[in-house]
């Protein structure tokens, strides 16, 4: 869910969210926007700007991923981090 995580709070442009997903096709970028917005959690803005321009932003369902998504994180950073690489065994 990066671009979920790229959204957060904010309203933004495709190119915005390019520049925040490094490494992201365009292809896999539209094809997530699509299905997020598919399933209810983003929802595409056509602003009246000229030139016209979209923008993307989360709908309040996908708003409430955001907190879990932000913890979910830090507590898989902090597990990589805390690896000290040795191989575990069981028990």
């Amino acid at each position: 869910m990066p671009v979920v995580h790229a959204l957060g709070r904010q309203s933004r442009r495709f190119s915005e969210l390019e520049l925040a997903l490094p490494g992201t096709t365009p292809r896999a970028l539209t094809a997530a926007l699509k299905d997020l917005t598919e399933a209810g959690l983003v929802r595409r803005d056509l602003r009246d700007d000229y030139p016209p321009t979209t923008a993307y932003r989360l709908t309040t369902a996908g708003g409430s991923l955001v907190t879990p998504l932000v913890t979910l994180h830090a507590a898989v950073s902090g597990a990589v981090a805390s690896d000290d690489g040795a191989p575990r065994t069981p028990g």
